[in-house]
């Protein structure tokens, strides 16, 4: 990955992050890390949640389309990252239609993509 893409990662990874942050849930946020320590380095965001759960996220952004073979190995790695009562990966870009109709993966949520566009993340 070159510096303009890992740059452009970073920046949707704290969107992303910004953006979970102000979702209304039953259950709301006490804490939040970017890049926890963690057991393979594959959990980009940690919750700690106000009924002391924690939730494990994984972002990953491709202007390419990302196919389902790719989403269950990193669901499989999520799951194997460490303890958390929930995982879910936050995809940026296009993406299979099988990725959305197959979707839980070992127990990983993936909820609906956004976008890769960093000035429309900001704007929503």
């Amino acid at each position: 990955m070159g510096g303009r893409e890992a740059i452009r990662g970073f920046a949707i990874q704290t969107l992303a992050c910004l953006l979970d942050s102000l979702e209304l849930s039953n259950d709301p946020w006490r804490v939040v890390t970017i890049e926890p320590d963690s057991l393979n380095d594959k959990v980009d965001i940690r919750w700690g949640l106000a009924s002391g759960k924690i939730r494990a996220q994984q972002v990953k952004s491709s202007k390419n389309q990302i196919g389902r073979g790719n989403v269950v190995a990193w669901c499989d790695d999520l799951k194997k990252s460490g303890p958390a009562d929930s995982y879910q990966l936050i995809l940026a870009g296009p993406i299979a239609a099988a990725v959305l109709e197959d979707a839980p993966f070992n127990g990983v949520d993936v909820p609906p993509p956004t976008s890769l566009d960093t000035v429309a993340l900001v704007d929503q």
